[in-house]
């Protein structure tokens, strides 16, 4: 399947991947499988935002930064998960449907944090690894 909106290539193996990789991990390394999340940037992020939608028990928590997602994905199943949604100020195309899905969460109770980075593009700010200890932070509440 290609998926034309957000530039890059959508196949079952691609899900399928990562859906083995989670797998591989639970049986070969002692994890709480409570706090599976799963997070990307830019196209990673859609890529993230579309597996952690379509597998919800699979994903304790999804995490999409800077990247195309749509509240079509939103399902009842999807209510029980914690999300933190984040992107640049400057990435005006963004706001709406960020804003959409925010408001369609929180009025269905789910644990959501939206954070628009003041005067960034398409980046995390600096530093880097704050806005990363943050949302660790938020996932780990």
């Amino acid at each position: 399947m290609t998926d034309e909106n957000f530039g890059w290539k959508w196949n079952e193996n691609a899900e399928q991947s990562v859906l083995n990789t989670i797998d591989y991990v639970r049986h070969t390394v002692n994890i709480d499988i409570s706090k599976i999340y799963i997070l990307g940037f830019s196209s990673g992020g859609s890529l993230a935002w579309k597996i952690g939608m379509k597998f919800p028990y699979n994903f304790t928590g999804i995490v999409p930064l800077c990247c195309t997602i749509g509240p079509e994905k939103i399902t009842p199943a999807n209510f029980h998960q914690k999300f933190y949604l984040a992107h640049g100020e400057l990435e005006f195309l963004l706001h709406e449907s960020f804003s959409k899905i925010h408001n369609i969460l929180k009025q269905n109770n789910s644990n959501v944090k939206y954070v628009i980075y003041d005067g960034v593009g398409h980046n995390l700010p600096e530093p880097k690894g704050e806005e990363i200890r943050r949302i660790l932070e938020f996932l780990n509440q």
